[in-house]
């Protein structure tokens, strides 16, 4: 009765909805046919729509609940067949046949469900492409810049990024609960063949199916995962191809372009050692082949005075270091000569090439550690949690070898609890008494957050950016410097940009760039640059009053090249854009304009100017009187770089095509 109640409701909410659509496409037809711009037809306009999204969630939920309702009846009457089989012993044909009819509607009724998912997921989709390439087209054809516009296509791109990753991580949800299914009935057959000594035809090829299905899962999901990794290194490669020839060809020098660039070379590397790893895992390599201190593959083998064969930068740092025994045999050497062991090169360089591997990279200095680093590093990090002289001298030990040596900070991300044991003081509370001991722990994470392997595990420990933020509020200068400086570092991941921002620490970055010592403003600057890359963290910077505070740095010329930078990103934002007007920014970035002689300054300066005169007309009579006055914009869309052309023109275009306007205000 529920189900027909709700079915009834179907025509007249269909009724309503078509009436809508009428009403609709005539107040569309005013509005762009008519040019009816009043507000009493738009707001109906907007009333209209709103009805007609409520209408059409209420219809969907109503389908899914009807398709729940029937689907619970159905289980419930299933259990009721299943009891009376397997409890009563009652197996009548009806009864059976009754069973597998409810087990088929079932199914049926899951893949509907299952189908309705992916097809409205890919409707929408499709529908967010067409919108994004309209944008796309008003921004680039129409030269249309409003923040509106730009705001919007970084919302769709955003929604479109959320949907691709949603329709992947459906199909490996349902590959692994497909694999999961398969090694329980496997396990089971197992069982029956080994325990129960059931040899029987039906089980065993059952057992041989099963292992041939997840023989070819694996490899299906290996291959995926090839193909996917080779698909983002050619999109990655052809993205950078592109950045290069502006900078190169365009000279287009905004650092942004050059950012990313660094980004994307930076995951390139990621990307080619992900896949040298991958394929020397799955490798059983010859013995000879291993270097007995590092463990790994070696690329220039060596024969120590004793006979045997090492890596040779690891060998060297040893003897480096004063070390004269060898470390396999423990003889006493009688001379420091290394001899070039060519045959193990050669085999090396063949039993790669077979397979193709990638020859190992010669390593510098600074990469190669030993087993007497790791001893060390161990033992520095168990002070952590003794007596405070001895934290207070593992700490600063921690903080001179990982501003000093690149081994140990890339040692640092080999152990699972060296996080955790680093910042051991803060828990007993002696960090927050002792600034020295502090100070020594945030230099120590600075230095650490450095190295690209520490910069994920570092954002995703819950207490290190909580600490980092604590510490740019307060502490010793040098702390809240240094404490800025591994935001910085850190911020140099996308992903770890939007943790950092939602953890609050925009609000004390900007206070300490106000504040204004020489040392940590930099830090502060470059920092809060960083973060605003990303579109939630703009949001956040406007309403912590991050205008105000760099506008006032840049007019007293201060970290003028920073701040412009960060100021013309942050005008992705109306309200940083109505704030800037208010503040005077006009007139300041005209005077950097006419006297610097930066030409990325120059170009900064004029992409905020155009993006105020697209939003804020009241300028347009200042803009227009200076530039009669001394042609500054007309100066620079002549011998400015090609952005800072595009942008002088664009402003130009626009003050030409209102003079009309501004003669009458």
């Amino acid at each position: 009765m529920a189900e027909a109640g709700v079915l009834e409701t179907m025509p007249r909410t269909m009724t309503k909805e078509t009436e809508l659509k009428k009403e609709l496409e005539k107040l569309v037809k005013t509005i762009l046919v008519e040019e009816d711009y009043r507000v009493e037809v738009t707001d109906e306009a907007m009333r209209i729509l709103s009805v007609l999204k409520e209408l059409k969630f209420k219809k969907s939920s109503k389908v899914v609940e009807v398709t729940m309702t029937k689907e619970t009846e159905l289980k419930k009457e299933l259990e009721k067949l299943v009891k009376t089989i397997l409890v009563e012993e009652d197996y009548r044909v009806e009864v059976t046949d009754e069973a597998m009819k409810i087990l088929s509607v079932l199914k049926e009724l899951k893949f509907k469900k299952s189908s309705k998912v992916v097809e409205v997921t890919m409707t929408k989709e499709t529908e967010l492409k067409k919108e994004l390439e309209k944008l796309v087209k008003t921004i680039l054809v129409e030269e249309d810049y409003r923040v509106e516009v730009t705001d919007e296509a970084m919302r769709i791109l955003s929604v479109l990024k959320e949907l691709k990753f949603k329709k992947s991580s459906t199909v490996v949800e349902v590959t692994m609960t497909k694999e999961t299914e398969l090694k329980k009935e496997l396990e089971k057959l197992v069982k029956t063949i080994l325990v129960e000594e059931d040899y029987r035809v039906e089980v065993t090829d059952e057992a041989m199916r099963i292992l041939s299905v997840l023989k070819e899962m694996k490899f299906k999901k290996s291959l995926k995962v090839v193909e996917v990794t080779m698909t983002k290194e050619t999109e990655l490669k052809k993205e950078l191809e592109k950045l290069v020839k502006t900078i190169l060809v365009e000279e287009d020098y905004r650092v942004e372009v050059t950012d990313e660039a660094m980004r994307i070379l930076s995951v390139l590397k990621e990307l080619k050692f992900e896949k040298f790893s991958k394929v020397v895992d799955n490798t059983v390599i010859p013995e000879e082949f291993i270097c007995p201190i590092s463990k790994k593959i070696m690329n220039d083998p060596v024969v120590l005075a004793t006979g045997q064969t090492y890596d040779r930068p690891f060998i060297q740092r040893l003897l480096n270091e004063g070390h004269r025994t060898c470390p396999q045999t423990q003889q006493v050497i009688s001379h420091t000569f290394l001899t070039p062991n060519h045959l193990v090169q050669e085999m090396i360089s063949k039993w790669c090439m077979e397979r193709g591997i990638e020859l190992p990279k010669p390593l510098v200095d600074d990469d190669v550690h030993t087993d007497a680093d790791r001893v060390y590093l161990k033992s520095l990090l168990e002070k952590m949690s003794s007596s405070l002289s001895d934290q207070k001298e593992a700490a600063k030990e921690l903080r001179r070898l990982t501003k000093r040596m690149r081994s140990f900070r890339s040692l640092f991300s080999d152990s699972t609890d060296a996080i955790s044991q680093l910042l051991n003081p803060l828990s007993s509370g002696r960090a927050n008494t002792h600034p020295d001991l502090l100070e020594d722990l945030i230099t120590t994470i600075f230095n650490l957050s450095i190295h690209e392997n520490n910069k994920q595990l570092f954002a995703e420990n819950p207490h290190v950016i909580p600490l980092l933020v604590e510490s740019v509020r307060s502490g010793t200068i040098e702390t809240r410097r240094n404490a800025a400086a591994a935001l910085f570092s850190l911020s140099a991941l996308d992903s770890n940009k939007l943790i950092i921002g939602k953890s609050g620490a925009l609000e004390p970055l900007i206070g300490l760039l106000e504040e204004g010592h020489p040392p940590a403003m930099k830090d502060a600057a470059l920092a809060i640059f960083n973060l605003c890359r990303v579109l939630e963290n703009r949001v956040r910077a406007v309403q912590e009053g991050a205008v105000r505070v760099i506008l006032k740095k840049i007019m007293d010329c201060i970290l003028v090249d920073e701040l412009l930078a960060t100021l013309a990103i942050l005008t992705s934002q109306q309200e940083a854009v109505e704030e800037m007007g208010l503040l005077g920014a006009v007139p300041c970035l005209i005077d950097i304009i006419r006297e610097s002689s930066s030409e990325r300054n120059k170009e900064n300066c004029a992409a905020i100017l155009h993006t105020i005169c697209l939003n804020d007309h009241t300028k347009w009579r200042a803009i227009m009187e200076e530039e009669k006055a001394n042609a500054t914009l007309s100066i620079l869309a002549e011998n400015g770089t090609s952005r800072a052309k595009r942008k002088a023109n664009g402003i130009l275009k626009i003050l030409n095509g209102a003079a009309s306007i501004i003669h009458t205000l």
